[in-house]
């Protein structure tokens, strides 16, 4: 079981990176956690456990996502009987059926066991700056290992009821027929691969680029019966030889039992660690050159070194003091205002990479490039830019259209607190129709979320 269970967790793993997983998370359940079961004769309880698992959320849609993943848990619940007879049909070391009588002073029982769990969950998620409230919901695979009965009760009297004979055997303790006072036992009980419902909700905390937390509760509810095949023993096995032989046999065993299903709720907590991409630190993305990414209008495309002769016109005295020189003329003759540098464009121009799918806080990656655009628009005064939100090809079309409008708000926002006039800046999105890499790839899709400025030349 164990090595299966090895082999899967790495088949996993390898197929979860080459689909393009979009984050890694990592959590931890604790609550009350095990096997719920109808015990008519007494009452039963679940115990404090926990569980620790791995997965991969794969994006569908802006809002949706899928998650996978292994766990590991440790479940554990106790049951108690009332004081009374329980008796199971038995046989004899010569071979005859006789009722096997049981009757109890103080019974209980403890049951635990690992197992583990292998999820698959349908998420939804809210769109937010920081936090978000999200829904999963699914099943999940459970694999559990034998599990560890323990027993004690302040008294067992074992007698047999032979029906042929109409004959009660009660103090025999050389047939295994007798009064245990203290008794105690521990021994292993098989279970079955079930299937629960899994179901998860909360609210998610955006701490960083490419870390969030989650924090919430969870609930699993089996489908299935996970008893193994030995539910016709009797609460305690027959020991032949002598009462010192006596071992427990457990309550799950007992015709009267109910199906044997799992059961889990508490609290979740949840570290998600998202697969973005770093921006370059070099040249702009080929494809974001502005006649491809921004049209800009022919009245703006007026290429100042055009007018630059006309600048040093300083040489003509006498048509400076004419007061009569037209207005055009006048205007050309004013010194030109400063432009950037290829350089200086080409950092203005390098795009805002956001990697997360449905992200539009901006990452903490790109803060520093920010800074840099916006000293060089204070820099240059008369400088106007666009600035573009473009997302990957996950998500409709109007979804995309948003995602893509708040990526650029947030630039723009960013940039207004560092100085830079609301007037000097216009945001559009274009969603995914302009993806600068394809899109049939989890690297290309990250890359593809993002936010380009485009520079437009002075217009005098």
């Amino acid at each position: 079981m164990i090595r299966k269970i090895l082999i899967a967790i790495v088949c996993f793993t390898f197929v979860a990176t080459i689909a393009g997983a979009q984050e890694l998370n990592v959590w931890v359940d604790g609550g009350p956690q095990g096997l719920s079961y109808k015990l008519p004769s007494g009452s039963q309880d679940l115990l404090f456990g926990g569980s620790l698992g791995v997965g991969y959320t794969f994006p569908l849609a802006h809002h949706w996502g899928l998650i996978a993943g292994i766990s590991g848990g440790f479940n554990g619940s106790r049951a108690k009987l009332k004081d009374g007879v329980y008796s199971a049909p038995q046989v004899d070391n010569t071979g005859s059926a006789f009722l096997y009588n049981i009757k109890t002073a103080g019974y209980e029982e403890t049951q635990r066991f690992f197992s583990f769990g292998v999820p698959l969950l349908l998420q939804y998620h809210t769109t937010g700056s920081r936090t978000q409230w999200y829904i999963n919901g699914g099943g999940k695979l459970l694999l559990p290992l034998n599990a560890t009965v323990k027993g004690s009760a302040q008294q067992l009297t074992l007698t047999g009821y032979y029906p042929d004979d109409n004959v009660e055997v009660s103090n025999l303790p050389q047939h295994g027929f007798g009064t245990i006072d203290s008794w105690k036992s521990s021994t292993t009980s098989k279970l079955k691969t079930g299937v629960a419902l899994d179901a998860e909700t909360g609210v998610s905390f955006q701490l960083s680029s490419r870390l969030k937390l989650y924090t919430g509760l969870y609930l699993e509810y089996g489908l299935t019966d996970m008893r193994g095949d030995n539910d016709a023993a009797p609460l305690v096995s027959y020991s032949a030889g002598n009462l010192g032989g006596v071992k427990g046999g457990g309550v799950w065993n007992m015709p009267a039992t109910g199906d044997v299903k799992q059961l889990s709720y508490g609290l979740q907590v949840k570290l998600g660690f998202g697969f973005g991409h770093t921006r370059p630190r070099t040249k702009p993305l080929p494809q974001q050159a502005p006649p491809q990414t921004a049209p800009v209008p022919d009245t703006v495309r007026v290429q100042p070194a055009a007018r630059q002769p006309v600048v040093t016109s300083a040489q003509q005295p006498k048509e400076q003091e004419n007061p009569k020189e037209p207005e055009q003329q006048q205007k050309a003759k004013q010194p030109s205002k400063p432009l950037p540098g290829k350089g200086e464009i080409a950092t203005l121009q390098e795009p805002v990479v956001y990697g997360v799918l449905g992200k539009i806080t901006l990452p903490e990656t790109t803060r520093p490039h920010l800074d840099e655009v916006a000293q060089l628009l204070n820099k240059y005064p008369d400088v106007h830019i666009v600035i573009i939100g473009h997302t990957c090809s996950i998500g409709t079309e109007q979804e995309n259209k948003k995602v893509g409008e708040a990526r650029a708000r947030a630039v723009a926002i960013y940039l207004q607190r560092k100085g830079i006039d609301a007037a000097r800046m216009d945001i559009r999105s274009e969603g995914e129709s302009q993806p600068a890499f394809p899109n049939d790839t989890a690297e290309g899709r990250s890359k593809n979320r993002r936010t380009t400025i485009v520079y437009l030349p002075i217009q005098e």
